[in-house]
Parts: structure tokens; C-alpha cells; sequence
């Protein structure tokens, strides 16, 4: 029979598998991340210090490794990192294949020319795109979902928004504090309306609106329409001694014969 330590004086506590599993992950990262820091360490500048660290990987996307014959040289292609976050530079460091352990630096981009964005938020497989003056064309930078909390810190220190995030308080505002009420008998500011200009422009006239419809009173009966007439053609038709009346027949002027009837 083992007598409990001193430490857990009732025996070790029970955990449930996820946490298991979670504590076992913990110590994986943490394991990836001293040896990085030892490869690192030798690259530092003076002063430099190292602030946070995760898994990447470029290339080809992870759910190409769901295909059969296709997924088991997704892996190979793919290009491993182990990146640091320094408070003056961004540090890929290689990560080997076979090993998983971080094997020499790759490329180091100064923090003040790195940019990231993109980030796709709640994905199985995040990923987001880096650049830097000395990379124009941005790349593609994948990781696990297990390393997104560290990956969240290195691209919110980099400046990228990202959603959920609390906006940044405008100056010199100071919100209420919580269960504020106000004192009794305020009243808040009346709002003011639309206010018509006092002085009117030269030659303005109000807007009358129309008088309401009434009907015509029973019995009524439009006038019948009379036809047009043109008072000037009337004139001309007098001045001449009547209308113009067309021929009967038609009159040949060679010939001279009588084979039309003019007008009386």
C-alpha cells in the first residue's frame, strides 16, 4: 500500500482525458519551443529578447492530405517553421522533417516591415499571408488550430486586427461605470428639428396646396366640342370670293379640247 505524498496529501487528482490530452499538448509546445530558443539564442542581437513562438508551415494545403496516394507526400513539399516573435525582429527558424525539431534559421524579416493579414479565424487549418519589403509577393503562412492562441499574440503584437478584438478607446473618453444612473430630475436635451431659413429669396411663393375635389352638381352636362377653326384661313378664303373648288375633268393645254369642266 503507497502512502500519499505530502504534495497531494489525498492522492493525485483525477483527470478528465481532455485534460489529459490538453496537459500533453502543453508540454509538446513547450518542448518545440525550448529547442527553437536554443537554435535562436546564438542570433540574437544584444539586448534582443525572445517574446513568442509557433508552428508553421508553407505550401500545399493540409486537406490535400485526405487524398489517397496524394497525402502521404503533402508532408514533403510542405516547408516547416518554428516562428519567434523578438521585440525587434520576426525569426523563421527551420523545423526538420524527420526529427520535428528546429534545426537553423531560414530568414529573419525586422518587425517593423512585417506585415500579416488575412487571417482566417475558426478554421480547422488556419492560415495567414505575411509580407515584407523583402519578400513583395506575401506568403502563405499555414499552422495547426493547436497553436492559434500563440499565433494570435504574434499577429496582434504585428498590428493585424483581428475579429472579436476590442477596439481601441478614443482619447479622452471615459465610459460610464457599470449600473450608472442618472441623477434624479435630469431630463435629457430636446432634440431639434428641421427649421424652415426666415428670410425668403426674392420672388418666392408659397406652396398652395390643392383645394379638395368636389363633384359636379346632378344633371350637369359637359358642353359638345366644336371643330377648329382657323380665324387667318377664314380671312384668306373671303379676300379670294369663296372656297377653292377642284376640277371635274382633266384639261389638256396642247390639245385645247374642252374634256374638262372648270370651276363656275
Amino acid at each position: 500500500m503507497s502512502m500519499p505524498s505530502q504534495q497531494y496529501p489525498s492522492g493525485p487528482p483525477n483527470q478528465s482525458m481532455g485534460q489529459r490530452m490538453s496537459n500533453a499538448r502543453q508540454r509538446s509546445k513547450d518542448a518545440v519551443g525550448a529547442a527553437a530558443a536554443q537554435v535562436i539564442a546564438p542570433h540574437l542581437e544584444p539586448g534582443e529578447q525572445m517574446l513568442w513562438g509557433t508552428r508553421a508551415h508553407t505550401g500545399p494545403s493540409d486537406w490535400l492530405r485526405f487524398i489517397p496516394r496524394v497525402g502521404s507526400i503533402i508532408r514533403l513539399v510542405q516547408t516547416h517553421y518554428y516562428v519567434m516573435l523578438t521585440d525587434r525582429r520576426v525569426i523563421f527558424c527551420g523545423v526538420s522533417y524527420w526529427g520535428h525539431r528546429p534545426s537553423n534559421i531560414r530568414f529573419v524579416v525586422p518587425r517593423g516591415g512585417a506585415q500579416a493579414s488575412g487571417y482566417t479565424v475558426g478554421a480547422l487549418y488556419p492560415s495567414f499571408l505575411f509580407s515584407s519589403p523583402a519578400r513583395p509577393k506575401p506568403m502563405r503562412v499555414r499552422i495547426r488550430s493547436m497553436w492559434e492562441p500563440e499565433t494570435l499574440r504574434i499577429l496582434g503584437a504585428l498590428g493585424m486586427p483581428l475579429p472579436g478584438t476590442q477596439a481601441p478607446a478614443v482619447q479622452g473618453y471615459q465610459p460610464p461605470p457599470q449600473g450608472y444612473q442618472p441623477p434624479q430630475g435630469y431630463q435629457p436635451p430636446p432634440q431639434q428639428g428641421y427649421q424652415a431659413p426666415q428670410q425668403q429669396p426674392q420672388g418666392y411663393q408659397p406652396y398652395d396646396a390643392p383645394t379638395q375635389y368636389q363633384a359636379p352638381p346632378q344633371g350637369y352636362q359637359p358642353a359638345p366640342p366644336q371643330p377648329y377653326q382657323d380665324q387667318q384661313y377664314q380671312q384668306q378664303q373671303g379676300q379670294q370670293g369663296g372656297p377653292y373648288e377642284a376640277p371635274t375633268q382633266y384639261h389638256d393645254p396642247q390639245s385645247g379640247s374642252g374634256r374638262h369642266r372648270g370651276p363656275a
